[in-house]
């Protein structure tokens, strides 16, 4: 099951921090877009650990 809720916000706030880092746009929105796509993996909080490095 793919569940998109918070796929946006993930997506904002990893474009944000990459850019804080000094991560140039392109490379930026790239994570931000894998970030999203992972996100979508899980449903609900219960298999955020499934995320973790």
């Amino acid at each position: 099951e793919i569940d998109p809720t918070g796929c946006g916000d993930v997506f904002l706030a990893a474009l944000t921090a990459a850019t804080v880092r000094g991560t140039d746009l392109q490379s930026a929105a790239q994570m931000a877009g894998r970030a999203a796509a992972s996100n979508c993996l899980i449903t609900g909080i219960d298999e955020l650990h499934r995320l973790a490095p």
